[in-house]
């Protein structure tokens, strides 16, 4: 007895009374499978080998012991190779009328009720008439386009109009003899309106296609008038609305347009708007690289810890914001065409800060506390407060750039207390480790991006009172941001919070800190 190969095992028994099934007559498969216990598919496998059977070994069928071999493959694409073997029959009386998948499918399940649902039919139904092309029918629609129609077509297939778009798209495939079923699925348009925009293009050329749909009475006014309004809410501050933020943003632009105006908008449709103005975002670029001859191999051990650290190792990466000073700034903002936003310059400010932070990359949790000065004392102040505030944990890693007071004698002697028996015992702290960054590498420091995002939401085009103020600011905005990640709990990379320039994964390509920020 030759093995038959099925990925369905099933008993002896059971194979020999699906045989006895078949030799008795037409086997009814649901009830068959129902009878001997097993999956209508498994059924149908072994109906298949009987099949080949009597067909290539004549008499063997009531061998209960004689099995060919059959190849997994055979196995299973029998139903593919009865469905391509009855397609010639099921269009033989539609080749005068357009050929409709849909109705074929339903001469084909009358012939085979427990073969390929709608959908795995209509995948080889296109296969084969791909691979058919006088089958195809879209000779008779293939149209020839000229220079001019080509450069009009390109115009169209850029615009924001979806009709153009869709005729772009129509007319291009149809000049490469492409299947009418391939256009169709790519614009999501009807058989009767793709034939009837061609016939439309044969008749009366690209013209006869260019009509704009006409305006209701009284709707260009409507659309004007919106746009006015849309124009009106970005030259206040959205302060004015109850928005948390320096400059406008479509999401807000929604929800305030909608509230005011009562009328619902979308940001795509705030968009096509802005750009019938000529208001754009604006932004510069900037390459940056590090000049230190041991950056291989800082970087290196750096990406090796963050590839082997465990539930209880935390990484930090540290450093500060600022000093910043309260005065008027600006940042990017909505304009109207050849207009140049404008702030007041005050060389005196009215009090300065520096924020020193610390990102913790498996959790998005930001520690922070402000001061005046930027030096060791104040990295001492940062280990301690981490040390308390992480203390569950085994070990913790701080990641900084080559500061000097970074790297200070006075801070690798407190850490080198703080990891001794004696002050754990006592304090029951982590164990700290060092991480230091190349030098002049803060694309690298991730907690640049935060700072990039920081400054974005909460410092551009802000004019605050006091130091207070802008304190309370970036306060709300770390608290927002922690609040999100500990409802959304996600390692540093997948997701980023609030409006960070990229990702807060620790990259070599990333661009964390943009300058001009502070």
């Amino acid at each position: 007895m030759t093995l038959f190969r099925s990925t369905t095992r099933i008993p002896k028994e059971k194979i020999d009374h699906i045989r006895k099934l078949y030799i008795a007559g037409p086997i009814n498969r649901s009830n068959a499978a129902k009878e001997v216990g097993v999956a209508v598919n498994t059924v149908m496998a072994y109906v298949h080998m009987f099949r080949k059977i009597e067909r290539d070994h004549p008499g063997k069928i009531h061998d209960f012991d004689f099995y060919p071999t059959i190849k997994q493959k055979e196995v299973y694409n029998f139903k593919r190779e009865i469905a391509i073997s009855l397609f010639p029959s099921l269009m033989a009386d539609e080749i005068p009328r357009r050929i409709t998948a849909k109705y074929l499918f339903e001469k084909y399940h009358v012939i085979e009720p427990h073969g390929y649902n709608y959908h795995t039919f209509l995948k080889y139904y296109n296969e084969w008439i791909r691979s058919n092309e006088t089958l195809s029918g879209i000779s008779k629609y293939q149209v020839y386009l000229t220079k001019e129609d080509l450069a009009t077509l390109k115009t169209w297939r850029k615009s924001d109009d979806h009709r153009h778009w869709k005729i772009a798209v129509i007319l291009d495939a149809a000049a490469n003899n492409k299947p009418l079923t391939e256009i169709g699925k790519k614009v999501e348009c009807s058989h009767t309106s793709i034939l009837k925009w061609i016939e439309l293009f044969k008749t009366k050329g690209l013209d006869g296609l260019a009509r704009e749909r006409p305006l209701r009475h009284g709707q260009d006014k409507q659309i004007k008038d919106k746009i006015d309004n849309l124009v009106h809410l970005v030259q206040q501050s959205p302060k004015n609305y109850g928005i948390d933020s320096p400059t406008w943003m479509f999401k807000d632009l929604k929800v305030v347009f909608t509230r005011e105006y009562g009328i619902p908008i979308s940001e795509s449709r705030i968009s096509v708007y802005f750009k019938r103005r000529g208001l754009r975002f604006k932004k510069s670029k900037v390459s940056l690289s590090s000049p230190d001859p041991l950056y291989k191999q800082k970087f290196a051990e750096i990406q090796r810890i963050l590839e082997t650290l465990g539930e209880k190792e935390k990484f930090f990466s540290i450093d500060e914001y600022g000093p910043c000073a309260i005065r008027p700034k600006g940042g990017n903002v909505l304009s109207m065409p050849a207009e140049r936003p404008m702030f007041k310059e005050i060389y005196k400010s009215r009090g300065w800060f520096i924020c020193t932070c610390a990102l913790e990359l498996s959790t998005n949790q930001i520690t922070h506390f402000y001061s005046l000065t930027k030096n060791t004392a104040e990295m001492i102040k940062l280990l301690d407060i981490l040390s308390l505030q992480y203390k569950d944990q085994d070990k913790i890693y701080l990641s900084w750039d080559a500061a000097s007071w970074h790297s200070s004698k006075k801070l690798v002697a407190h850490v080198e207390c703080v990891n001794s028996d004696d002050y754990r015992n006592v304090n029951h702290t982590p164990l700290v480790a060092l991480a230091p960054l190349p030098s002049s590498s803060q694309y690298l420091n991730v907690i640049e991006s935060v700072f990039s995002g920081l400054a974005k939401s909460v410092i551009h085009n802000s004019d605050y009172e006091s130091v207070d103020e802008c304190k309370s600011a970036i306060d709300r905005y770390f608290i927002k941001r922690n609040n999100y990640y500990l409802e959304n709990p996600k390692r540093a990379g997948n997701r980023i919070w609030g409006k960070e320039r990229v990702k807060p994964v620790f990259d070599k390509a990333n661009l964390c800190k943009m300058p001009g920020s502070w």
